[in-house]
């Protein structure tokens, strides 16, 4: 009989979806640096177009974006609106 431990199990399942959400979180923060290159800021919703289109779901889209805020990478001045931070 084999005996599994659910607390390795969780942990591990824990530490492989914190790897997918960094890989989220720089990709989301690389489309974002891409499309502020001539302006600082763009719409919110072509962040999550460009996500979707490689894959990244909006729920992924929406904790990285938040994540992003409070490192203040970028900033949202009016709702909708991104603005990269220098």
């Amino acid at each position: 009989m084999v005996r599994i431990n659910v607390f390795k199990v969780a942990h591990l399942a824990l530490l492989v979806v914190g790897c997918y959400v960094r890989d989220f979180k720089d990709s989301i923060k690389d489309i974002i640096s891409k499309l502020t290159l001539e302006s600082r800021s763009v719409f919110s919703q072509k962040v999550f177009s460009e996500a979707g289109e490689i894959g990244i779901g909006e729920d992924y889209v929406a904790n990285s974006i938040r994540s992003l805020k409070d490192e203040n990478f970028i900033c949202e001045p009016i709702p909708g609106v991104l603005k990269r931070n220098v």
